[in-house]
């Protein structure tokens, strides 16, 4: 299970307030978090966010890079990602120095092109240039991402009720910044 970072940044406040023993700085580091969350002027009473506040609008398992590779057998393969950002964007990084394009070692980027939208407790899909959505079911299973169009739309060539799979999970996926610094010219 991957945490989010938020769930880090809670856990070593928590910890930075609580001390460990010996040193004065504990109570320094108590005093400086107490001031900053005074400061704080974003939540109620200058409070420390709550749990449900740190909470994303879309699920963190979706959020990630997913292969979305496509062999074309005597044309090669066609090296692709997925991106779902934290905002729920999703970005296709297509690499042009696999078998199937033969071209330089860099990504040609789509990015924004699409995106889910929490629609409690389902997701609305939708892209840039269609001004149309549909309702979709998202899951994670097996560390693969899972579609199921949950009404019918002219726009989206998704079967209703009908499980797809969306990208398919890696053990160890690309690195996104790299990827970005390997943009085609």
């Amino acid at each position: 299970m991957r945490l989010h970072p938020l769930w880090f940044c809670f856990f070593v406040v928590s910890l930075v307030s609580c001390g460990g023993g010996g040193s004065g700085d504990s109570d320094s580091n108590a005093d400086q978090a107490d001031s900053a969350a005074q400061e704080d002027d974003t939540n109620t009473g200058g409070s420390i966010p709550s749990v449900p506040d740190l909470v994303q609008d879309i699920d963190s398992s979706l959020i990630g890079v997913w292969d979305w590779s496509e062999d074309y057998g005597d044309e090669g393969m066609d090296e692709i990602y997925l991106v779902v950002d934290e905002q729920g964007r999703l970005s296709e990084y297509d690499y042009f120095g696999d078998t199937f394009d033969g071209e330089d070692n860099c990504y040609v980027i789509s990015r924004h092109w699409g995106k889910f939208t929490r629609s409690s407790p389902d997701y609305l899909y939708s892209e840039t240039e269609i001004d149309s959505s549909v309702r979709v079911k998202l899951e994670v299973q097996n560390w693969n991402l899972y579609l199921t169009a949950l009404e019918f739309n002219d726009d989206f060539p998704f079967p209703v009720g009908e499980r797809l799979l969306f990208g398919v999970g890696m053990t160890n996926p690309p690195i996104v910044a790299e990827m970005d610094a390997m943009t085609c010219q």
